[in-house]
């Protein structure tokens, strides 16, 4: 078939204020964000954008490559888990910039569908660090690889 090719971006708000005991960020019935299968980001201070393509190869099998560049919404605030309950990455104190850029890199994922009940997804990629997860960490590279599965009745 054809390549589509497509844009995802989300942009996920952050905490207005650190020292208010309260997080003030909207919180999606899912808190999976768009990267959780390579990195634990929470759905909470985060901008990112990808650039996809997706080939269907048969009627059963797709084939898609993407490229993820996310981002701190706000340097007021730091990365959260999944859960949105702790945050794992610290906010900028004054005169400290620990940098908005979040991490970069390429995924691959390939669906196979071999009947209208069952579904299957590998899904492969490695995410670089960039300036924030270098300053407030080793700053190493991210690589993931997922396999699910799923039934519909």
């Amino acid at each position: 078939g054809r390549p589509k090719l497509s844009v995802r971006e989300a942009v996920y708000s952050g905490d207005r204020t650190e020292d208010d005991e309260m997080m003030n960020t909207f919180r999606p019935v899912s808190t999976k964000s768009p990267i959780h299968d390579i990195i634990s980001v929470g759905s909470a201070n985060i901008i990112l954008f990808s650039p996809e393509a997706e080939l269907v190869l048969s009627r059963k099998l797709t084939f898609a490559l993407r490229y993820l560049s996310f981002w701190r919404y706000s340097v007021n605030d730091g990365i959260y888990t999944t859960d949105i309950r702790k945050m794992t990455r610290e906010t900028d104190e004054p005169g400290k910039k620990l940098g908005k850029s979040v991490s970069q890199g390429a995924v691959a994922e390939l669906m196979y569908i071999p009947n209208k009940h069952i579904s299957v997804w590998i899904y492969a990629g490695i995410l670089w660090a960039r300036e924030y997860i270098s300053n407030t960490g080793a700053g190493l590279e991210t690589e993931g690889f997922s396999l699910r599965a799923s039934y519909k009745f």
